[in-house]
């Protein structure tokens, strides 16, 4: 899963116990970025994306990805991306998978 806007601590895991309204929107993939972990050597992905035409039901953002779909995207900025997500228990919105 993925968390456009707040990533740590215990309101990820509160709002991912329940999913429900999950859907399918069409973003624009704008730019991938990465940053260094302030404690340590990770690495942590990101892809910034755009609503792709109507109402998404999710906002623009820079959304935190896996490695996988980081290397998958590269060579892709400007595509159509499609973001699988629902509505949690606390009303924020989950990515449930990149495609």
């Amino acid at each position: 899963m993925a968390w456009p806007v707040w990533t740590m601590g215990i309101l990820p895991s509160v709002n991912g116990m329940h999913l429900h309204a999950e859907r399918t929107s069409a973003m624009r993939l704008s730019a991938l970025t990465f940053s260094h972990a302030s404690k340590g050597r990770q690495i942590y992905y990101w892809g910034t994306l755009q609503p792709a035409g109507e109402a998404t039901g999710i906002g623009a953002g820079r959304y935190f990805i896996p490695k996988a779909i980081y290397d998958a995207w590269q060579g892709q900025v400007g595509k159509r991306v499609t973001v699988h997500h629902a509505t949690g228990l606390l009303r924020a919105e989950a990515v449930l998978e990149f495609r």
